[in-house]
């Protein structure tokens, strides 16, 4: 082979190395399916805890009213018995999600701090409320007894517009992703 021929050739397998090149530098990093199925259980689970927070913050603003109207002490056991339950419940949806911390993608470890001590908090103002209620069943009308109702609907809320916000995100997030995917793919298609 000649020299002349040797260049041609290598000039050749350069120019047609050029777009897979490019095309590796440009695409997103490879997700393993570990990863895929790690993120969407987690993901799963921040919705679920949406829903919680959601269905928690029903049931405190049915104990604001309850309140405010003095319905029987039976009907307001019942609504802060559906508070505790709730408020376990998203203890231990939030609890399953910490367990995998460190593996969590960052926006989902942001979600789980700003979510975890309005939980606490909301567990503890149900826990108060609980203790309220036994102490001074007969007093059940009080400004301090709705202040416990109160912040819990306020926490149970922000829960709710925090993992909101943060899933919509995620959302708007694979949306550019699929969207860069298809560009790169069509600008390849272009260029050959």
């Amino acid at each position: 082979m000649t020299r002349k021929n040797m260049s041609i050739t290598a000039a050749m397998l350069i120019t047609l190395s050029l777009p897979l090149a490019q095309a590796a530098i440009r695409m997103p990093t490879a997700i393993t399916v570990d990863d895929l199925a790690k993120e969407t259980l987690t993901k799963k689970a921040l919705k679920q805890v949406q829903a919680s927070a959601t269905l928690l913050a029903n049931e405190a603003d049915q104990l604001r009213m309850i309140t405010n109207a003095k319905c029987s002490p039976d009907l307001q056991l019942a609504q802060l018995t559906a508070l505790k339950n709730e408020v376990n419940r998203m203890g231990r949806e939030i609890g399953s999600i910490t367990v995998e911390r460190e593996s969590l993608a960052p926006w989902e470890q942001r979600a789980v701090n700003q979510v975890e001590p309005l939980l606490q908090a909301t567990a503890a103002n149900t826990e108060s409320a609980i203790k309220y209620f036994s102490e001074n069943r007969d007093r059940l009308w009080t400004e301090a007894y709705r202040d416990y109702a109160d912040r819990v609907w306020q926490d149970s809320e922000q829960i709710a517009k925090i993992l909101k916000n943060f899933l919509k995100y995620d959302k708007l997030r694979d949306q550019e992703v699929q969207l860069e995917k298809r560009i790169w793919a069509d600008s390849d298609r272009t260029a050959e």
